[in-house]
């Protein structure tokens, strides 16, 4: 460990040459990679009475594990006053940023986190002499140096400071835009963070530029700002041109105001697409062979412009621009949600046929997991075969409905519910996907009735087989190769090649990689992964495959046969004893494609 009051001794011992005091350096540095080529990066320097800070220091100080500190990164730096300094620095590849405060306290140097969880490594301008500032997730935080004061103002792009009042705007997305998409500007308190007013703007006939504020670097290094783009420096004089601030803190927005309309918009249409992706013909294939059809575009809707002459005669954002599909959206978020007001009632209505025909598959006592289905008639085509039938699940719960759940690896995408298996009545299985791979869940009461979300596969790839209840009191998926029973739940990891079961015993198919037979094994349920040499096995020699019949794929059931259909096969083909620890045999009358006069049972 180092001691601090040595590194104290060997800056005080240099005094002579340097100030006793934090200072703060950037200097760039270029990089040569073989092959992205030439590249450019900012490093910081932080340094007391000229000796430095790395980031070695900063770890003893902040970091109690001393496996952790190897990965502590400093990313940025800046001085409140000479014995008191900020940084920005995270603990290791991966992990968001951390702002801490370093003061030099007599002969020791020390450290605290004042925040986490930041997504930025670096400051930001905060218009206002004596104060910096520093972007969040969904916030803005003003710091003040002197004295030391760190206060959230909330989203969006810092335009302007007014005395005492901050002003900002942005323009939502993600969750909140389907919420309320008008673009807006607050004004907000900077000594207490409090919101003073909002201004909404219609976003039928308001479009706000996209605001470069994010990183000193960029600051004035694109050119000019126009309607579309406006540069840092500029914000003050947007503001000035376009808004005004009232006494009180109220927002308006001026007569004169320059703000373009959005332009209009050719939007494409996803119906809903059935996901078991391509059929494998092996067991083998499973895996690389499972990705469903990709969606395409099914529909447009030409958005006709509004009329915004009462409020915004601008012109469009980009009028001479023709609208091309450059959005996207399902079917149902057209015809069920209120997300796109551009959208007309009378496109919605000669697209949509409604109304909505509504199941209740599970429920609990505050949730509700519905079935929907409802007709979509692409380009509002009168004729009959056009009409594409929508099948979808939504959840319900406490007044709010949901048909889009989180990103179970932690991703911001949203993953439309797809497919729904129902254990009790009020237990359910649940796929959802976006336009990447599936999450699995289990959605069930607790015993106080309360909704939880189980996570039973995170981000697995596409599974080319659906639910599979067709054994009662049981759900398979194939492709996953795992099973669950309903009551009382469990998930069991049996393969994706069971067949049956019977007895409390798995049967199960097994192709002996190095000498190509095919085994027929009985496993009990209590012990499914039992080492396939201690259970009854039937072995069938593979010179009794059929030449044609590689890997004895036209032998065994298919990969998309359902349990039901694979515990037919086995009896047809096989004898069971009621004891399934005697191993199965080969009926006479079995109809797999074998040689002919062939003895399955014969050794090589």
């Amino acid at each position: 460990m180092r001691t601090y009051l040595l590194l104290v001794a060997a800056l005080l011992s240099i005094s002579g040459c340097a100030e006793k005091e934090f200072r703060v350096s950037h200097y760039t540095v270029e990089h040569m990679g073989w092959n992205a080529g030439p590249s450019t990066s900012i490093e910081t320097r932080l340094q007391y009475a000229g000796s430095t800070i790395d980031a070695g220091d900063l770890a003893e100080l902040i970091e109690p594990d001393t496996d952790e500190r190897r990965g502590v990164q400093l990313f940025d730096a800046a001085t409140l006053d000479a014995q008191n300094a900020l940084t920005l620095f995270n603990r290791g590849s991966g992990k968001d940023y951390e702002l801490a405060h370093l003061s030099m306290q007599g002969n020791q140097l020390q450290a605290k986190v004042l925040l986490k969880d930041l997504p930025n490594s670096w400051f930001t301008d905060a218009r206002r002499p004596g104060w910096i500032a520093l972007a969040g997730e969904r916030n803005l935080y003003m710091i003040q140096r002197q004295p030391l004061r760190v206060v959230d103002i909330g989203i969006g792009a810092l335009l302007d400071i007014q005395g005492d009042t901050a002003l900002l705007a942005d323009t939502p997305w993600g969750t909140d835009a389907e919420h309320n998409p008008a673009p807006r500007v607050r004004a907000v308190d900077l000594n207490s963070g409090k919101q003073l007013s909002e201004l909404r703007l219609d976003a039928g006939c308001f479009v706000l530029p996209d605001f470069e504020f994010s990183h000193p670097r960029l600051y004035g290094k694109l050119g000019s700002s126009t309607n579309e783009r406006l540069e840092f420096v500029d914000g003050p004089a947007w503001f000035a041109s376009n808004l005004q601030l009232l006494p009180g803190g109220e927002l308006k927005l001026r007569a004169e105001q320059q703000l373009p309309r959005p332009d209009p918009k050719l939007w494409g249409i996803n119906l809903r697409q059935i996901d078991h992706g391509r059929q494998p013909r092996s067991f083998e294939s499973l895996g690389w062979a499972s990705g469903p059809s990709v969606e395409s575009f099914d529909d447009s809707i030409d958005i006709t412009a509004r009329d915004c002459s009462a409020i915004n005669t601008n012109p469009y954002q980009h009028p001479d621009a023709k609208p091309y599909a450059r959005e996207s959206m399902l079917a149902d978020d057209l015809c069920l949600g209120d997300q796109h007001p551009e959208v007309a009632a009378s496109e919605r209505t000669k697209r949509c046929l409604l109304p909505v025909q509504q199941r209740s598959l599970a429920k609990g006592s505050n949730w509700e997991l519905q079935e929907l289905r409802y007709d979509y008639r692409p380009s509002g085509a009168e004729a009959k075969p056009q009409v594409q039938a929508q099948l979808l699940y939504q959840l319900s719960q406490n007044g709010h409905n949901y048909r889009y759940f989180k990103d179970a690896s932690g991703g911001n995408e949203e993953r439309a519910i797809r497919e729904v298996s129902v254990l009790g009545h009020n237990d359910v299985l649940v796929k959802t996907r976006g336009d990447g791979p599936y999450d699995l869940w289990r959605l069930h009461s607790d015993a106080s009735g309360q909704l939880q979300f189980d996570n039973l596969l995170e981000s697995e790839p596409y599974p080319a087989s659906p639910f599979d209840p067709s054994l009662s009191g049981w759900v398979y998926l194939r492709s996953y190769g795992l099973l669950f029973r309903q009551q009382p739940f469990s998930a069991i990891s049996v393969g994706n090649q069971l067949l049956d079961i019977r007895n409390d015993w798995f049967y199960r198919l097994y192709v002996d990689d190095q000498q190509g037979n095919l085994k027929l094994i009985a496993t009990p349920l209590n012990n499914p992964k039992q080492v396939f040499a201690d259970a009854p096995t039937l072995t069938i020699n593979s010179r009794c495959m059929r030449t044609r019949d590689s890997h004895w794929e036209f032998t065994v059931p298919p990969v998309n046969a359902t349990l039901a259909e694979s515990a037919l096969w086995l009896q047809r083909n096989f004898n069971l004893s009621d004891d399934p620890k005697i191993p199965p045999t080969l009926r006479a009358d079995n109809q797999l494609q074998l040689q002919p006069g062939c003895d399955p049972s014969a050794t090589q």
